[in-house]
This record gives C-alpha cells, sequence and structure tokens, in this order.
C-alpha cells in the first residue's frame, strides 16, 4: 500500500507552504483558524494550555476535510457553506432513515450492578458483557426509590437511535449490546455512500448484523454537502472480535448498495471493494482520520522546523513521524502494534 500512499503524501506536502509560525497556505490558500464543520473549535488559549500547537490543529483540519475525507488533487473546493447541519436537513429524508432502520428499543432485564461510580454510573454486566450505564438508562428491579448498589439486578434501556450524539449524523445501534473493552478495541467500514443509499444500506445492515446478533454501531450523513464530499459517509463500527463474521455479511450486503458507491476510499484506510474501507479504530478518542491527519500535520510541522525544503527531505520526516507513532505506510490502517488480519479473499471480487 505504501506505493500508492507516497505519491499522495508527496502531493500534499508539495501544497503546503508554511510562512512563520503563525502563517500558512494549503494549495494556494491561507490556513485559516477555524477548525472542521461541525465540530467545536478550540481557542489558541485552550490549545496552548492543553499543549497542542495551534498551527498543528489547523493544519489537521485542512487535511481532514480535503486530503482524507476526499481525494486532493492540488487543488480545494470552494469554502463549505456555513450552516449548522440542523439548519439543512430534510425532514422526510431523516423518517427515511429511522422507518428503515430495523432494530428495536426496549427494556432489557438479567443485568447486575458489579460498580457504582460517584458519578451515579454503574458498570453492569450480563451474560459476560460490560456495560456502563447513566441514571435513567436503567431502574432497579428492587423496587422504584431503591439506589442502585452492588449485586442489584436492574433493567438497561437499549436505544435504537440517535439523532443527537453528533450533529449532522444518524446513528443505529444494535440489538446485541456492545460490551465495554469492545469500546476500547473496535474496526471501522468506511462507506463512500451516495445519499440515495442510505436507507438501503442502513435497512441491510440492521437486518443482517441483528440476524446474527453481532453488536454495532452505525453511522451516517443527515445531508450531503456538495461543497464538501465524503469518502466516509456512513461508518459501521464492530469489536475486532466480530470482524470476520461482519465481513462475510457484507459481502452479501455489498451487491445491493454498490450502485450507490463512490469508488474511493478514505486516506489511510484498506479498499476492501469500491467504495468500501477499513481502518482500526484509534481507541484515543480520536476518529482514525483525525488521527491520522494530525500525525502527517506533525511530520509537516517538522520538516518546517528544521528547515527542510526539498520534498524528498519533507516526505522523509511524514514518514519519520509515522514511524514514531508505531504506523507503518505499508498498512497505514492498522494501529500500532496491530497485526494484520484482514484479509477476505473471495468476499468481495470486483
Amino acid at each position: 500500500m505504501e506505493a500508492q500512499l507516497i505519491p499522495e503524501l508527496t502531493k500534499i506536502c508539495q501544497a503546503v507552504k508554511i510562512a512563520s509560525p503563525t502563517e500558512a497556505s494549503f494549495a494556494g490558500r491561507r490556513v485559516p483558524e477555524v477548525g472542521i464543520p461541525g465540530q467545536q473549535p478550540m481557542s489558541q488559549q485552550q490549545m496552548l494550555a492543553s499543549g497542542q500547537n495551534p498551527m498543528i490543529w489547523r493544519l489537521q483540519s485542512q487535511l481532514y476535510m480535503y486530503c482524507y475525507c476526499q481525494q486532493f488533487t492540488g487543488t480545494i473546493p470552494e469554502e463549505p457553506k456555513p450552516d449548522h447541519p440542523s439548519q439543512v436537513q430534510d425532514p422526510n429524508f431523516l423518517q427515511s432513515l429511522s422507518q428503515a432502520n430495523t432494530s428495536r428499543e426496549r427494556w432489557e432485564s438479567g443485568w447486575q450492578i458489579y460498580r457504582v461510580e460517584a458519578s451515579s454510573q454503574v458498570m453492569a454486566q450480563k451474560f459476560g458483557t460490560n456495560r456502563m450505564f447513566w441514571p435513567g438508562q436503567f431502574f432497579c428491579q428492587e423496587g422504584a426509590g431503591m439506589a442502585p448498589r452492588v449485586g442489584a439486578n436492574i433493567s438497561v434501556f437499549l436505544p435504537r437511535e440517535s439523532f443527537t450524539i453528533q450533529p449532522g449524523f444518524y446513528y443505529v445501534f444494535s440489538e446485541t449490546q456492545i460490551g465495554y473493552e469492545d469500546d476500547y478495541n473496535q474496526v471501522r467500514f468506511y462507506w463512500h455512500l451516495q445519499e440515495q443509499g442510505a436507507a438501503t444500506l442502513i435497512r441491510c445492515l440492521t437486518q443482517k448484523l441483528n440476524q446474527f446478533q453481532v453488536p454495532f454501531r452505525f453511522k451516517c450523513l443527515t445531508s450531503w454537502n456538495s461543497n464538501l464530499p465524503r469518502s466516509d459517509s456512513a461508518v459501521l463500527f464492530v469489536s475486532k472480535r466480530f470482524t470476520q463474521i461482519t465481513a462475510r455479511l457484507l459481502s452479501e450486503v455489498y451487491p445491493k448498495i454498490e450502485k450507490y458507491l463512490e469508488p474511493r476510499t478514505p486516506l489511510f484506510s484498506k479498499q476492501l471493494a469500491p467504495g468500501l474501507g477499513l481502518a482500526e479504530d484509534p481507541s484515543n478518542g480520536d476518529s482514525f482520520g483525525l488521527n491520522r491527519c494530525r500525525i502527517l500535520a506533525e511530520g509537516i510541522w517538522n520538516a518546517y522546523s528544521k528547515g527542510l525544503q526539498t520534498e524528498r527531505d519533507q516526505l522523509g520526516e511524514v514518514i519519520q513521524q509515522f514511524n514514531q507513532y508505531g504506523i507503518s505506510l505499508e498498512r497505514p490502517y492498522l494501529s500500532a502494534g496491530s497485526i494484520e488480519q484482514y484479509q477476505f479473499p473471495n468476499l468481495f471480487v470486483e
């Protein structure tokens, strides 16, 4: 994969011009101080207080929007309109997403508390699955008004969807609960999905994955911005231990939505088929794309700090920065220390 990645990284490095610690341009346009649309921006004081370099953060945002979410061709489109996602959402489209979701919300019994947090959250388990619940997401079966305690049996609420977790995205939840530990050991399947295929994909995924009791989370855009196309417009999250069964099920889903997919997959991801990519979750609170774009931005900044001006030296600094994080450009979709286990021969055949 490194052979295909190097030309793209070279093109990106060529497009970044850092004039000073506070001024830079990307593809001929000044790098703005604002962040990624839909995400809460950090002030310069907040970044400095947290030890973050403001220019690295600004570069990361540009690389994420124009190199990760879409293929960088040497130029960048007009700035996306500043409308908040909720201001441009079509209620009929949102309803179609919800109607396509075959997951069922319910109260589920059989959970037992084994830890109570100071925040009033409880850690509970059922059949070896551990999960944290907030007040309001559970009730004690010992009676109304009883305070939660270790050993108490509880019923928990399992939702089927959410429009509010992340602005601009619709979330789907599986009927099988995801274990607490699985949240830190996830794989992402990226779909470069067109808007008209969203309901079909949701219906196919929820039917197949719930049928085989695969715990998952899924999200897709609630509005497609033509000024900022995204090759990660839909993402399926599953635990590593369910990757093989998920891949087999996706091979049955793929032919049904192939016509709704654009061929490119996100930068640094592993392409399984046109429009379908894979990457391991960084498990540090960052998204995969932001994580890799930050490393890329750090490498570019390091080259500037060292006075390196040739393309070869700049690219070498980027590669060294990835190596410092334990990430190989041969398999940049893997986390540090992870091994390749995502070979699915004959499952996704063009």
